[in-house]
């Protein structure tokens, strides 16, 4: 179920963004480079690295919680025809062969 979520997050989620955090996050990290030893500089860029995977399992989780919503909304609906990622990813194959074809 994790690959699927995490194929459906690839296909339709594109994250934002945000040059003025980008920007203060860079001139931070400049002014916290020039003050540490190379010690320190590793441990600050573990935390980045961990934070950052922190942030990539949050953003899945939430992707995911939505995904659930809205399957449980259209069941609550009726709604035929759920969504399935396999069955798209099938039929873009067969349309990119098609074109390559002709």
């Amino acid at each position: 179920m994790l690959d699927y979520m995490c194929g459906l997050q690839a296909k339709f989620f594109h994250a934002p963004s945000f040059p003025d955090l980008e920007q203060e996050i860079a001139t931070l990290h400049d002014e916290l480079v020039q003050k540490m030893d190379r010690a320190d500089r590793r441990k600050l860029l573990e935390l980045g690295d961990l934070t950052d995977e922190l942030c990539s399992r949050i953003t899945l989780a939430g992707f995911t919680a939505g995904f659930k919503l809205a399957a449980g909304i259209a069941a609550e609906l009726g709604i035929d025809g759920a969504y399935s990622f396999d069955e798209d990813e099938e039929k873009s194959a067969i349309r990119s062969m098609e074109s390559e074809e002709n």
